[in-house]
């Protein structure tokens, strides 16, 4: 509806619903997206919930009121299902709003001044976080523009994982959600790329390397991370949802049987702290498209007690939204940075909003003018001919 009232009606009555998508997706076009009326329908869902949040921040008090808060939306929000090329390709499933809340929760995000998000989507993981204290990361150009022109966050597109255009060298926090994929390489058809998981190990060594995009876009990210401060949020693939009906014995020899698998997290518990490992059951996924569980990794790089590998102990598992609080503290209260990022948040939408309508009240005038230029420049009709 938000986005059907946006487009000014024609001179000859009232558009129906489809032809105002329609003229929508022709708007979109012109900017260079690709995308069908029910993939937009999708695409605006999703940034409709994310304002409804921001909106509501400012009203909450404490971590399990913006946990609840997000478990209330994301029970209104429709079903998305669609999956277009785009989507496929980047492997784009959004965080569901519980799970990016209780993990923002968990590091207590608003309080660090600067925070890296390599795969931004909507900005989902970072809605408790003033905007200008995020760099965000987002290949998909339509949900770029979104993050930097809408939410004001600082954005870069960059086809490289490994993140060498960002002018900020160290962060005090990294959250991601990255694509469980992997990918083939342009010129060798059938061999997958690989990445470095540590930027002191070489990428010749096959247990120092990995082939899986999320794990190669999260090593980057965390060579970036503080070293003696930083925290860490992750959300990581987890187990396929047959494994997590087995014992929990078998399901700590699957994350050691999995090659990539074993190494990324040799890797993680070597150079870093990691103070939290839940498998969420992927019903909790089921609005966003995907039934596949997944991994919470956290990070805390002052703690002095760390848990022990996934396959020394299988995580615990979280099945419900109200399981999530198990990863964080809810009467931690929410500092005064989440109501004062989200009252800028919602000012640039306002702005934002104030310049579209603005733009379609100038095209919708030319239109008239343009009308008005044809019907001068048409011959006067022939009286003879009506007499006749």
């Amino acid at each position: 509806h938000s986005v059907a009232s946006a487009v000014p009606d024609n001179d000859h009555g009232e558009k129906t619903e489809e032809e105002r998508r329609s003229d929508v997706v022709k708007r979109w076009h012109r900017r260079g997206m690709s995308c069908t009326p029910e993939e937009m329908k999708e695409e605006m869902a999703k940034r409709v919930f994310i304002h409804w949040l921001i909106r509501r921040l400012p009203t909450l008090e404490t971590a399990g009121d913006f946990v609840a808060t997000a478990e209330e939306l994301q029970e209104k929000m429709p079903q998305l299902a669609m999956r277009d090329t785009t989507s496929k390709d980047l492997q784009q499933y959004s965080t569901p709003l519980p799970i990016a809340a209780a993990v923002q929760s968990a590091l207590q995000l608003w309080g660090h001044q600067r925070v890296l998000e390599p795969a931004a989507s909507h900005g989902e993981l970072v809605t408790s976080v003033p905007a200008g204290n995020v760099v965000a990361h987002e290949l998909d150009q339509m949900r770029a523009d979104f993050l930097e022109d809408t939410l004001g966050i600082r954005t870069y597109r960059n086809s490289s994982i490994e993140f060498g255009n960002l002018e900020q060298k160290v962060f005090d926090a990294v959250i991601a959600n990255p694509p469980f994929s992997t990918k083939e390489g342009p010129d060798s058809p059938g061999k997958l790329l690989t990445w470095p998981l540590s930027a002191q190990r070489g990428k010749d060594e096959k247990s120092h390397s990995t082939n899986r995009i999320d794990f190669g876009m999260v090593a980057a990210a965390l060579s970036r991370l503080n070293p003696s401060t930083g925290m860490a949020g992750l959300i990581l693939a987890g187990p396929h949802p047959i494994e997590l009906k087995k014992s929990e014995q078998e399901r700590r020899i699957k994350y050691a049987k999995v090659e990539a698998t074993r190494n990324f997290y040799n890797f993680l518990h070597e150079e870093f702290k990691v103070v939290g490992h839940y498998t969420v059951d992927g019903n909790l996924y089921r609005k966003q498209g995907s039934s596949r569980p997944v991994d919470i990794v956290l990070i805390d790089q002052m703690a002095e007690k760390t848990v022990p590998l996934p396959f020394d102990r299988a995580p615990e598992m979280l099945v419900t939204t109200a399981d999530l609080r198990c990863i964080m503290d809810p009467e931690t209260k929410l500092g005064a940075e989440v109501a004062a990022g989200a009252n800028e948040r919602l000012k640039n939408i306002a702005a934002r909003k104030e310049d579209l309508e603005k733009k379609e009240r100038h095209a919708k005038k030319r239109k008239r003018v343009d009308i008005i230029r044809d019907q001068e420049r048409r011959p006067a009709p022939n009286l003879s001919d009506l007499d006749a």
